[in-house]
């Protein structure tokens, strides 16, 4: 029975001891400055009376503390990893021992399970922040490397949420979970598509991380939503599950997936998240006494001038586009009344005289149509469908069957035997000849330099890329 109570009380001590170990290489944890360090290495090393009883007692039994299986627990690093993972194995040692201590010990074990809870927390963050700083500085070069960090961080999480639910710590366990929403956040963020350099559109990738991010933030909500006690932490899980929408909205509308998605949809993403941001942050901006006040009303200014800015570079572009549908159907019907106007003089001169005129022929060098003649009759098509042909068109040519002077007198035998009958009357066929050509000089679209023999299409105008703002 005595060496039972004796066995009890040396498991107790033993717990004591690798608890207190776990506090103090947590500390340790902390410490950063070398000069820090030497001084708590002096610390150590001074004895007092009580280390000199202990000291005494060692040497007399033969321990070799350096050969020791707790040698772990005195090493003294500046190395925050060794030191975060030394107390994590001290509170879980303590803990096996106190739980088969029996119920008795309840009380010292749900103490324990939230210090190891704690400590999970701090290698968690420890892990996340590395995260955080790969995907600040793009550094996928070492991507191999920072996606074991954050499976670290997030077993490190995930460890920390299990401890806190065994002693059903519900702030805890919504604080941690707010934690994994933000490492998931980081997560979208570093396997943005990045290509030499230039951030690329926003991929489905990021998209499934930011609703994991959202997932956590809500199940760490729903837990406290009710408990009135817990508002400061409702508030933070608010501020940060804002925070996250934010970003994905400015992603979004910086780097918009327009290969993937249209850009209505991506408006209304756009508009959605922004929304559901300003809805979280609301509780921020009704606690004037909150630390965080002035960055949530600066947050809102910026959530409303991202949300007009995107309203009304859209109404802009919907703007342009009537004004361009607009002056091209203006055109359009320009058009049509020059070609009715200039059917109808062609058309005028074709029954003022007595032989019919022919348009000309198109140029032996346009092979394809050289064979075709467009005859200016009553028959003839309309002077839009003679255009849209895309061919460049000649000046017109007068039929070889209308004298003129001093032209087409090669080849016709029997206008050269009657020149000589026609040359008394040469003054009125001249003055004759004179109106015709002035006539078909009358029509612009027959003019060698007129910029209409050079047709180019006129469709509907272009949709315009969406022109996202990138102002903060």
């Amino acid at each position: 029975m005595d060496h039972n109570n004796s066995s009890t009380e040396c498991k107790k001590l033993l717990s004591y001891i690798m608890s207190i170990a776990g506090d103090c290489r947590l500390m340790i944890a902390h410490i950063t400055s070398r000069e820090e360090v030497e001084k708590y290495r002096e610390q150590y090393h001074m004895m007092s009376e009580v280390d000199l009883e202990i000291q005494k007692v060692i040497d007399e039994v033969g321990i070799n503390a350096e050969n020791s299986e707790f040698s772990w627990v005195s090493e003294l690093t500046p190395m925050m990893e060794r030191n975060l993972f030394a107390s994590v194995h001290a509170y879980e040692y303590a803990i096996n021992v106190v739980r088969n201590l029996g119920d008795h010990e309840r009380k010292r074990l749900n103490l324990l399970t939230k210090h190891f809870g704690n400590v999970r927390n701090e290698m968690g963050v420890y892990w996340m922040n590395k995260c955080a700083q790969a995907a600040k500085n793009f550094d996928h070069e070492a991507a191999k490397e920072v996606k074991d960090q954050f499976r670290k961080s997030f077993e490190s999480f995930d460890a920390g949420i299990q401890a806190f639910e065994k002693i059903n710590d519900l702030s805890n366990i919504a604080l941690l979970h707010s934690k994994l929403g933000r490492l998931m956040r980081y997560y979208a963020q570093f396997y943005a598509p990045v290509v030499n350099g230039v951030r690329q559109e926003f991929s489905q990738h990021e998209r499934q991380s930011y609703q994991k991010a959202f997932d956590y933030f809500h199940r760490g909500l729903k837990l406290i939503e009710n408990r009135s006690d817990l508002s400061d932490v409702y508030r933070t899980l608010s501020w940060e599950l804002s925070n996250t929408y934010f970003t994905m909205a400015t992603s979004l509308q910086d780097y918009a997936p327009l290969i993937t998605m249209s850009q209505d949809d991506i408006e209304k993403e756009i508009i959605d998240c922004m929304t559901r941001a300003l809805k979280h942050l609301d509780i921020e901006l009704n606690t004037p006494s909150s630390n965080r006040y002035t960055l949530a009303k600066y947050r809102a200014a910026t959530i409303h001038h991202r949300s007009a800015s995107l309203l009304h570079n859209n109404f802009r572009t919907q703007d342009q586009y009537r004004k361009e549908t607009t002056t091209n159907n203006e055109f359009s019907v320009k058009q049509d009344n020059n070609d009715q106007q200039q059917l109808s003089s062609i058309q005028s001169y074709s029954s003022s005289n007595d032989t019919p005129t022919k348009i000309s022929t198109l140029t032996e060098k346009e092979d394809i149509i050289d064979s075709q003649e467009v005859q200016a009759t009553d028959d003839m098509p309309p002077l839009a469908s003679l255009l849209s042909c895309f061919v460049r068109i000649e000046r017109c040519q007068v039929d070889k069957d209308v004298y003129i002077s001093g032209k087409n007198l090669e080849g016709n035998h029997e206008l050269q035997e009657q020149a000589t009958e026609k040359e008394q009357h040469k003054t009125t066929l001249s003055v004759e000849t004179k109106g015709t050509l002035s006539l078909y000089d009358a029509d612009p679209y027959l003019e060698d330099s007129n910029s209409m023999n050079n047709m180019m299409i006129i469709g509907s105008p272009l949709s315009q890329p969406l022109n996202f703002d990138t102002m903060e």
